[in-house]
C-alpha cells in the first residue's frame, strides 16, 4: 500500500463480494468503505450475492455486517440517464429507503449520509 491513510471506496456493494469476504478485508483495511449502489439488482441472477430479499429488507448476513461497521457502508444509486434507467430510478430509490429502513435507526443515518459526507469532510445539514 503506497498511501496507506488513503480512504478507498469499493463500489457495487463491495466488488458483489460476500458479508464474510468483506469482514475480513474491513478487518484488514481500516480505510476501506463499500457502497450499495447495486442494492436493486437483487432479482437478478447473475449476481451471487443479493443484498435484500423480496420485499427489499437487507438479508440477515447484510444486515449484520452493515451494523457491525455501520461507519463503512455508504449509499449510493448505480443509474444511468437511458429512458429505461430513467423511469427505473423511483423504485431503485423505494427499494434502498425500504432497507435502510430495517436498519437500526442510528445506523441508517449513517449509511444514507453521515459516512459520505464523513468522508469529503463535511458536516450533514
Amino acid at each position: 500500500v503506497r498511501e496507506p491513510r488513503a480512504s478507498v471506496i469499493w463500489a457495487h456493494w463491495c466488488g458483489l463480494s460476500s458479508p464474510k469476504e468483506i469482514r475480513k478485508l474491513f478487518q484488514r483495511l481500516p480505510n476501506l468503505y463499500c457502497d450499495l449502489a447495486w442494492i436493486y439488482k437483487f432479482m437478478q441472477d447473475d449476481f451471487p450475492t443479493p443484498l435484500v430479499d423480496g420485499k427489499n429488507g437487507f438479508l440477515p448476513e447484510w444486515k449484520k455486517i452493515i451494523e457491525d461497521f455501520p461507519n463503512r457502508f455508504l449509499t449510493a444509486v448505480d443509474n444511468g440517464a437511458g429512458p429505461r434507467q430513467l423511469r427505473d430510478y423511483d423504485r431503485r430509490i423505494r427499494i434502498i429507503r425500504t432497507a435502510l429502513g430495517g436498519l437500526n435507526p442510528e445506523v441508517a443515518g449513517k449509511v444514507a449520509t453521515k459516512n459520505f459526507h464523513h468522508l469529503i469532510g463535511q458536516k450533514p445539514k
